[in-house]
């Protein structure tokens, strides 16, 4: 029976030989089996790495998309920012770009929606008072028996409250315009005189039933770009409240001038405004002392009108007296 190392030594190996190729063999016996380990460790540490890489991930996709949710339920509240790198951290900073963009959006809409809500309770209210008056005395010329002039009297109050509606809707749709930001506004050279000329031919019979002065001062050369039918409008409404609050000497003063960086318009009337008119006398509707005769709305569209032209209006009251302040920057 032969051995191994028979078969061995018969092919001229010897004792040392032999010694030498069991030590190769156990060698790569040792190594096969260290290297097996060392794969299986590999293999365990790669598998658990992934795992967690695998599980993270679809921890931030769960998050994701549970944070995507409450986007569409109108949750806008959670921050994911992330200043990790990787796609689906870009994807997540995205996500928070797109998300505040869309809070924005959302509490803009939601302000134009109360907006809207308290223009039309303010409108239902302005309309309420003349077309109120109109109706009494309709029905007080149908029930009694009323005399001439009596009769032109009251038609004369009925012409008196339409053309107030007719002025409130008319300014309202300019407002409505300015709203929806379809207002185009024409950009010329305005010579400050010229526009002021105009604005007394359309504030010249108020003044009269006022019995206000009015003094304008300012060089001629004086000017500014921006909008002249939009402009004579809004200094016009300015103008206009200036004569009816107009007292004492029932002066209205229109000075203008060039302050380099600017130019500036400044009206002024006798009397003192009060904190809370100066905090609120460009909010919409709003009336000065509950002043029956106006609806609120001319200082309002007045600014928005010298904003639109990248004016500023401001209004202050200094040694008793109102000064409206416009500056049309260069």
């Amino acid at each position: 029976k032969f051995t191994n190392n028979n078969v061995l030594e018969k092919y001229g190996f010897v004792d040392s030989d032999i010694s030498y190729l069991k030590s190769i063999k156990n060698t790569y016996n040792k190594n096969l089996i260290i290297n097996t380990t060392i794969f299986a460790i590999f293999g365990i540490i790669f598998f658990v790495v992934f795992y967690n890489k695998k599980k993270k991930q679809d921890d931030e996709i769960n998050n994701l998309t549970n944070y995507l949710k409450r986007i569409n339920e109108g949750i806008y509240d959670l921050e994911i920012l992330d200043n990790t790198e990787g796609n689906l951290s870009i994807l997540k900073n995205e996500i928070y770009t797109t998300t505040i963009s869309l809070k924005k959006i959302y509490e803009h809409e939601y302000d134009e929606r109360i907006k809207i809500k308290d223009n039309l309770a303010n409108i239902s209210h302005q309309l309420k008072t003349p077309l109120t008056a109109i109706m009494l005395i309709i029905d007080t010329l149908i029930m009694e028996d009323v005399d001439e002039v009596k009769k032109i009297e009251y038609l004369k109050d009925i012409r008196s409250q339409i053309e107030n509606i007719n002025f409130l809707i008319i300014a309202l749709l300019k407002l409505s315009r300015f709203d929806a930001n379809v207002v185009v506004f024409e950009k010329e050279k305005i010579i400050i005189k010229d526009l002021i000329m105009d604005v007394l031919k359309n504030v010249d019979i108020l003044r009269e039933l006022n019995g206000v002065s009015i003094h304008t001062k300012g060089k001629s050369d004086v000017s500014f770009i921006g909008d002249y039918k939009w402009e004579c409008e809004a200094i016009t409404n300015i103008v206009k409240n200036a004569i009816e609050y107009a007292k004492d000497n029932k002066d209205v003063y229109i000075i203008y001038e060039d302050k380099n960086v600017y130019n500036e318009i400044r009206i002024i009337n006798d009397g003192i405004i009060t904190d809370e008119d100066k905090k609120n006398i460009f909010k919409r509707f709003y009336k000065k002392n509950n002043n029956g005769n106006n609806f609120g709305i001319g200082l309002s569209l007045a600014k928005e009108i010298v904003e639109k032209d990248k004016g500023t209006i401001r209004v202050e009251c200094k040694n008793n007296k109102t000064i409206f302040i416009l500056k049309y920057y260069k």
